[in-house]
C-alpha cells in the first residue's frame, strides 16, 4: 500500500525532506544506510543538510537508487551532484558506495550487486530510501517491464535507458529489504502519474517497482497531489 502525503506547499515539501533526511543521517548509532535519490529536488535538500552538518550516527553509510554510465565528475553523474552532501557529512570511503562507471555496463552492476551483498553480510540495515518518479512513471533507473523481467533474483542490474544512455538501478528486490521508501513526486508534470500511483499502482512501473515494500508514502505538493 503507498500512503499519499500531501504538503501545502513545494516549500513545506522540501522542509519535511531535509528534517526526515537529517533525522535518519543522525541515528541511531549502527551500521545503517540510507538510499539516496538523483534528481534536481533531492539535491536541494543534500544542499541545505551539507550547509548545516549534523553530526552522523556511527556506522552510517550512503549510496544512490540508480546511476548513469558517465565520467564520475560529469554534472549527470548522480554521485558527483551528491558529493558536497558525503563530504559535509565526513563519511569514510568504504561507508558511500558509487557505482564505477568506468566499467562496462553489466560489470558495474554486477560490482554495485556484490557490494551491497557484502554490506548486507556485514550488518547493514536499510531504514530509508528516497526515490523519484518520472513524467513516464519510472522511479530510480527502471523505465519499462523489460527491466523488471531482468530484476528478477537480482539486486542491482544494467539498464538501457531511453535517452540512449546505459545506466545501473537497484531492482525491487533490493527495495524490499528497506523500511521506509519516500517517493518524491512534487510539480505539475508528476501529476497524471501520481494519480496512477494513488489509483492504479501496477498500472506504471513505479508502482510495480515499489509492490511488496513494507512501508512506501508518496510525497506530493499542490501542483502534483491528484
Amino acid at each position: 500500500m503507498i500512503t499519499l502525503k500531501a504538503l501545502p506547499s513545494f516549500d513545506a515539501l522540501m522542509s519535511a525532506l531535509v528534517d526526515t533526511l537529517r533525522a535518519d543521517l543522525i541515528g541511531p548509532a549502527g551500521n545503517r544506510a540510507v538510499v539516496l535519490a538523483g534528481g534536481s529536488t533531492p539535491y536541494l535538500a543534500y544542499d541545505a543538510i551539507a550547509q548545516n552538518p549534523p553530526t552522523v550516527a556511527e556506522g552510517l553509510h550512503l549510496t544512490l537508487s540508480d546511476e548513469r554510465l558517465v565520467a564520475m565528475d560529469s554534472e549527470q553523474n548522480n554521485f558527483h551532484n551528491a558529493q558536497n552532501l558525503f563530504d559535509a557529512l565526513g563519511l569514510p570511503e568504504e561507508q558511500t558506495l558509487p557505482v564505477f562507471t568506468e566499467l562496462p555496463r553489466d560489470a558495474a552492476a554486477a560490482r554495485l550487486e556484490a557490494d551491497v551483498r557484502f554490506w548486507i553480510r556485514d550488518g547493514v540495515s536499510f531504514p530509508l530510501c528516497l526515490l523519484g518518479l518520472g513524467p513516464d512513471g519510472h522511479t530510480a533507473g527502471l523505465f519499462n517491464d523489460a527491466h523488471l523481467m531482468d530484476a528478477k533474483g537480482r539486486f542491482a542490474i544494467g539498464v538501457e535507458r531511453p535517452d540512449g544512455r546505459d545506466g545501473v538501478s537497484f531492482t525491487p528486490e533490493f527495495f524490499r529489504k528497506i523500511d521506509r521508501i519516500i517517493i518524491i513526486a512534487p510539480g505539475a508534470s508528476k501529476r497524471d502519474r501520481v494519480a496512477d500511483l494513488v489509483r492504479d499502482p501496477l498500472s506504471i512501473t513505479a508502482g510495480k517497482v515499489v509492490k511488496g515494500c513494507e512501508h512506501v508514502e508518496l510525497w506530493v505538493d499542490p501542483d502534483s497531489a491528484p
